[in-house]
């Protein structure tokens, strides 16, 4: 998992390949032009989705992982937290979707949070919650960088 600020995604081109093409993307991309719905970037091995959407208690969240893409997670408005664990931390898998290339989980995970101009990015590695409140239900908007492992 890693979590900057945009004013630092020049650091993490190092990593290369798809990933430098995604935060590339991030740094560039007008999404206020944009509406919600899925974007290419590269073909299906990178790609945006934007969403619009309320927050939701820590409670009604679960923690999920992805075994196929990378996810860079970055807020165009709104604020909320991410719970976020090593996937080795979870106490078992209570819903598996391959085809939509998720998987929920139950175990415990610490909050972060995701604000204007702060990215997270989870590797299939990192069990996440996104979406969760901050101090009460908010209507947010995300992008969220698919990049296929």
């Amino acid at each position: 998992m890693i979590m900057d600020t945009i004013a630092n995604i020049g650091q993490y081109k190092s990593l290369g390949g798809r990933i430098a093409r995604g935060l590339e993307a991030l740094a560039e991309m007008d999404f206020s032009t944009m509406e919600d719905g899925k974007h290419p970037i590269d073909g299906d091995d990178v790609f945006v989705l934007l969403s619009s959407y309320t927050t939701k208690a820590a409670a009604d969240v679960r923690p999920e992982a992805h075994k196929k893409y990378i996810d860079i997670q970055y807020l165009i408005s709104g604020s909320e937290y991410i719970g976020c664990a090593p996937l080795d931390r979870m106490l078992e898998a209570v819903e598996e979707k391959p085809e939509k290339d998720i998987s929920y989980y139950r175990g415990e995970v610490d909050l972060l949070p995701l604000e204007r101009d702060i990215f997270q990015m989870f590797f299939p590695q990192d069990a996440h919650s996104p979406c969760i409140a901050k101090g009460g239900p908010m209507q947010v908007r995300k992008a969220v960088i698919k990049v296929k492992v």
